[in-house]
């Protein structure tokens, strides 16, 4: 099966996808652009009613004829940065954060800065104020549902963007969202440094003998020094001594990110400028706009009223692990830098940690074989591919078809789930866990007049897991699996949504209801049966008999932690995006919300969220109102032992993407009776 036949139709263009790998070089990615901006700015001069010579330059993107003025606008948008908002350029953005030669890295960083001023530039040029009109101009009632809300999305990028200029002019202001960006770009920066920290060969000896080999160490002057990746320091937070739990946790929030309390604030107060110009109050308000949670009071009224089931469960565990605390001779406050190590002290209390493990070829294989068996389809390796590195796998995902019969592709996906850094220890791919929307399935109305797929989507799900060690595998953990498995639910979501553009392709919902899918991909695996599917073989059965019985109390030590860390993340995100700005009093609230557990306040300095413009404003406020509709969901799957038909009735509503009803139908989903549950065929033990 060949790259092309995979990854289109129609014909893949993307020189950097490819070339991904080895072969990919800063010239091409480079060249790419060129190519996206060219065909970019062919679609808006025909947005424009310009006309686009056959015979010119600009001749190969002229695949509509005619294309409405609405249409060339998308596809301006899809072509330039394959994101309707949010992060624009995502293809060099991916490269970006994940390739392994600074100097691609360093290309696509431009070239993504590039083309996101280019999809600003859309709604903000003056000389784009002919496609504006044109969009005025068209007559609403003519359309269709989902054109009429494509429309007005652009009506109101174009209406935003003149807005905000206006009031800079009048109060010779500097510009908010160049300052926004600026920021955003310095503080992410200051993530990609890489700290380290340095043991005493004791310290590094008293480690467990998979810590001490998953870490490297190297040393120098009769100390080892061991770099801070996240997989890294999570290793020393849940295993090592006090005193290196404490100086790891230091230095990895430490100078590195220092600055990013003050990057903070400025972004907070140069929001707060867009809101105003606006007549908004604050960019809480702005953002919450349209949502269900529809002003500033609405999400203070959920944040209290969330808060106390969070802080009542929180502060019960919190009791628990200070026991534990005091048992080991320590009779202080518990710090947040004691959480990882307490948390993991009550899992090897509650079942054999040794013989129930996991690691990621299994794990990773057995959530795909779930996804199968739920919503019929079949996820295969596409090794012909090229990836961006040796350790990144393509897969295909198809319809299961009918019997031998081969269904049809549905998408592609990268899996990129390992930490990687460059020789030097410096820099590489960015930490944490994300995916990315590369391409969205468009659709068109054939000449039949049916709606059918004409660009199949793409995505790309990255993590920071522990990678091999001399060829053995690292292991994971509990929150490792939830993460991927979160992940894996937005990459599902995006090979399944169809839409007409990149407006709401894909898993693009609105707003306040776009994480239920993932979060329900998240809560699935806290099934213990699910669980020991997805553990290596080889338990024996009083071991397993254990861990049921056992793991409940610790599945609620670990979500009660969690769910601080997401209120307390709530609290920070509505102070430094309220009516003032002020990284401070968020600091303060967020250790309010804490008591009685101690900390630094240094976690706000990696608020990844609050540099993109995707989820600011209203990041934890998302996830919790999600939350609740995600477990109603996989309640409803487990009591009817993940019934096939229930899953087809999913896949069904997740084709919608953001279209109008979408939203709708996702909601009456999850509020189903679980007595309306159909069939109750259980999902295979393939793994």
């Amino acid at each position: 099966m060949t790259t092309p036949e995979l990854l289109a139709p129609p014909p893949e263009k993307s020189a950097i996808l490819r070339n991904l790998g080895e072969g990919l070089t800063p010239q091409i990615i480079i060249d790419d652009c060129d190519r996206m901006v060219a065909e970019a700015q062919a679609y808006l001069r025909q947005a424009c009613g310009e006309a686009t010579p056959a015979d010119s330059a600009d001749h190969a993107v002229a695949v509509e004829e005619q294309p409405t003025v609405l249409d060339a606008i998308s596809r301006a948008v899809e072509t330039l940065g394959l994101e309707a908002e949010g992060d624009s350029g995502i293809v060099p953005y991916l490269v970006r954060d994940t390739a392994t030669d600074k100097d691609v890295r360093k290309a696509a960083t431009d070239q993504q800065t590039r083309l996101q001023a280019l999809t600003n530039g859309i709604y903000t040029d003056p000389q784009y104020e002919p496609a504006y009109q044109s969009l005025l101009a068209m007559n609403a009632a003519t359309l269709d549902p989902e054109d009429q809300q494509r429309r007005e999305y652009h009506i109101g990028r174009f209406e935003d963007a003149r807005r905000v200029p206006q009031a800079e002019a009048a109060e010779g202001a500097e510009n908010p969202g160049k300052a926004v960006a600026e920021a955003a770009a310095a503080f992410n920066e200051n993530r990609r440094e890489v700290a380290t920290v340095e043991l005493t060969p004791e310290e590094f000896n008293s480690l467990p003998e998979d810590s001490r080999t998953q870490l490297q160490g190297t040393e120098a002057n009769g100390a080892v020094a061991v770099s801070l990746s996240e997989p890294n320091l999570t290793y020393l937070l849940q295993n090592g001594p006090r005193a290196l739990r404490k100086r790891a946790w230091e230095q990895f929030y430490g100078e590195r990110l220092a600055a990013n309390d003050q990057l903070l604030e400025t972004m907070g107060k140069a929001r707060l400028q867009v809101a105003q110009a606006e007549g908004k109050r604050s960019w809480v308000e702005k953002q919450t706009e349209g949502f269900a949670l529809g002003s500033p009071e609405a999400v203070a009224e959920f944040f209290n009223k969330t808060a106390v089931g969070v802080v009542e469960r929180y502060q019960r565990s919190v009791t628990r692990l200070q026991g534990l605390l005091e048992a080991d001779g320590f009779h202080d406050q518990i710090q947040e830098y004691d959480l990882p190590y307490y948390e993991k002290k009550i899992m090897e209390a509650s079942y054999d940690m040794d013989e129930i493990t996991f690691t990621l070829s299994r794990t990773f294989r057995g959530l795909l074989n779930m996804a199968e068996d739920l919503y019929g389809i079949k996820i295969e390796e596409a090794p012909d591919i090229p990836t961006v590195a040796s350790d990144v796998k393509a897969y295909v995902v198809r319809d299961a078809g009918n019997g031998a019969e081969e269904g049809e592709v549905l998408g592609t996906f990268y899996a990129d789930l390992l930490a990687r850094k460059d020789p030097d220890g410096q820099g590489g791919k960015r930490d944490g866990s994300a995916t990315y929307g590369v391409r969205v399935a468009r659709t068109a109305t054939n000449a039949q007049g049916e709606e059918e797929t004409v660009q199949l989507p793409i995505a790309a799900i990255v993590a920071n897991l522990a990678p091999p060690v001399n060829g053995k595998e690292s292991p994971l953990t509990l929150r490792d699996i939830e993460t991927v498995a979160h992940e894996f639910g937005h990459v599902l979501h995006n090979m399944f949504g169809r839409a007409r553009g990149p407006e709401y392709g894909g898993d693009r919902l609105r707003f306040d209801v776009r994480e239920i899918v993932s979060q329900a991909w998240e809560y699935l695996p806290r099934d213990p049966d699910i669980l020991l599917q997805l553990a290596n073989p080889g338990i024996s059965e009083e071991a397993k008999r254990t861990f049921k019985e056992n793991i409940n109390a610790v599945q609620e030590v670990r979500e009660s932690l969690d769910s601080m860390r997401i209120l307390r993340n709530m609290a920070a995100d509505l102070e430094l995006h309220g009516p003032n700005p002020d990284v401070t009093t968020a600091l303060e609230r967020g250790a309010a919300l804490m008591e009685p557990v101690g900390t630094s306040g240094h976690w706000i300095r990696d608020l990844r969220h609050e540099a993109s413009v995707q989820y600011s404003g209203r990041y934890g406020s998302v996830y919790m109102l999600c939350a609740e509709q995600a477990r109603r969901i996989v309640d409803w799957l487990r009591q009817n032992n993940y019934s096939p038909a229930i899953g087809r009735q999913w896949r069904e509503i997740l084709t919608l993407g953001g279209k109008p009803g979408a939203v709708e139908q996702l909601l009456a989903f999850a509020n189903q009776s679980t007595a309306a549950a159909a069939g109750s065929t259980a999902v295979n033990n393939t793994l």
